[in-house]
């Protein structure tokens, strides 16, 4: 019987500007307020190149203040008007399952993917950002204010990649971090 392990990462993603789509706008483009689980799972997936094994995010972590900016961006329609999110970095940390035999193997493929920083879209094309390994030095606890913000109801993930169905969740900033772990899932 093989026994479920699961391997812990920290990573930072971070650009000039970021622009998490939110799906109830459909003619301008506007951004959540911060990264949603399913954009930092993609992107995760993206530079890890670690296939479809079972993982999640746990906690996203907002390292900077929540600013936005107005702008046009091009899209297939022409020019769009944006609000995008200005200067961002996110510490997302996650948890993904393995077996004990591939644990040392995963932590190793992990540390080689994040030695050096990858080049993400952070929503968009014209929002290029970096996916890189978490330092302690990367959070300023003084940059954001202790309180509770209500974010909404934000995409967390997908059913499964041929339902095309989002699973939303009640998104909480609690001193600058917002826990997905246990969230309460709402199907759409």
């Amino acid at each position: 019987m093989n026994k479920t392990n699961t391997v812990s990462i920290s990573v930072v993603i971070e650009g000039a500007r970021a622009c998490f789509r939110r799906p109830e706008f459909t003619t301008d483009l506007v951004s959540y307020d911060i990264i949603p689980p399913y954009a930092a799972d993609q992107i995760l997936r993206h530079a890890l190149h670690l296939g479809p094994r079972r993982w999640s995010i746990d906690r996203i972590r907002v390292a900077k203040p929540i600013k936005f900016i107005s702008d046009q961006v091009s899209s297939d329609r022409g020019p769009r008007r944006a609000l995008l999110l200005d200067d961002v970095r996110y510490v997302v940390e996650a948890c993904i399952s393995c077996s004990a035999e591939e644990e040392a193997e995963l932590q190793i493929i992990i540390n080689e993917s994040l030695a050096t920083p990858q080049n993400v879209y952070l929503g968009l094309a014209e929002c290029p950002g970096i996916i890189r390994s978490f330092k302690v030095c990367d959070i300023n606890q003084n940059l954001i204010d202790p309180c509770v913000f209500d974010l909404g109801w934000m995409v967390r993930t997908q059913k499964s990649d041929k339902d095309r169905f989002p699973i939303f969740f009640r998104a909480r900033l609690v001193d600058g971090v917002v826990d997905v772990r246990g969230s309460s899932l709402t199907a759409s």
